[in-house]
């Protein structure tokens, strides 16, 4: 139903045509792309609703108007209340099936979306659930550990291989955060080198390590606050708050989801 309906094939055009500069990284192809397309679409739907619901209240109120319907349900005796109690009941059920797409729809297929793409454009990388992750890159394998704040991991582990694939150092950090897309910030840095005959050890506050995947690793591990249901904001928010960690990110995106299920309640009182 959704692809009859032109708004939602406009979105789906513009959301593959986002997809383009990804094609060919890794075996991220075209049929990925339409296949991501896809299964954000329940998300821009949730997007759309209100500005859908308006568009369709105007186009329906215009109907009846030019069909004069209107001008006999107020001769008949009609009041406005009554009017306005039919349009809350269309509202109420419009608002229930955007409840249940993002309740039930958008959040899991948003999240397999980007895990399938995660997944494409690094082969390497394996989640495994928890908000951690996997993942080799070239002579070094990571293991980054749980979500730390809306943007920061609670460590990271390094290792790194020589040639033959022995083990040439190990490094710890308490804190990972992505800069950028090939890059990450560690804080608390300890590192240890170990050679055929001795181990040494340094430790310094900052650390800049430069590896194939940054940003997309974290939008897996933890998938964005605008994605999730309203029922998981709240249990991170919760979650967050009790930690003494920032929650701004996820309480704007609460917040936004509210105001959005009201916008089709105020879209169709003033249509």
């Amino acid at each position: 139903r959704l692809l009859k309906n032109p708004n939602y094939v406009t979105g789906l055009l513009f959301i593959f045509i986002g997809e383009q500069g990804d094609i060919g990284t890794g075996h991220y192809n075209l049929w990925d792309a339409l296949s991501f397309s896809l299964m954000t679409l329940p998300q821009f739907a949730l997007e759309a609703f209100p500005a859908g619901a308006l568009i369709g209240a105007m186009l329906g109120i215009g109907v009846l108007a030019r069909s004069h319907e209107l001008t006999v349900m107020r001769v008949s005796g009609m009041s406005k209340l009554r009017l306005s109690v039919a349009v809350l009941f269309s509202a109420a059920i419009l608002m229930a099936v955007a409840m249940m797409i993002g309740e039930f729809l958008a959040e899991p297929l948003g999240e397999l979306a980007d895990q399938q793409k995660a997944i494409a454009r690094y082969d390497n990388a394996s989640f495994a659930g928890g908000g951690g992750a996997w993942i080799r890159s070239g002579d070094t394998i990571l293991q980054v550990h749980g979500l730390a704040g809306a943007a920061q991991f609670a460590g990271m582990t390094v290792f790194r291989l020589t040639p033959d694939d022995r083990l040439a150092s190990v490094a710890r950090a308490t804190r990972a955060t992505p800069v950028g897309q090939t890059a990450w910030q560690l804080s608390d840095y300890a590192e240890s080198s170990i050679s055929q005959d001795s181990v040494t050890s340094r430790r310094v506050p900052q650390q800049l390590l430069q590896v194939a995947v940054g940003s997309d690793l974290l939008r897996v591990a933890a998938a964005r606050p605008e994605q999730l249901a309203l029922h998981t904001l709240h249990q991170t928010i919760v979650y967050l708050r009790s930690n003494g960690l920032a929650a701004e990110s996820y309480l704007i995106a609460f917040w936004g989801r509210v105001a959005r299920m009201a916008g089709i309640l105020a879209a169709l009182l003033f249509a």
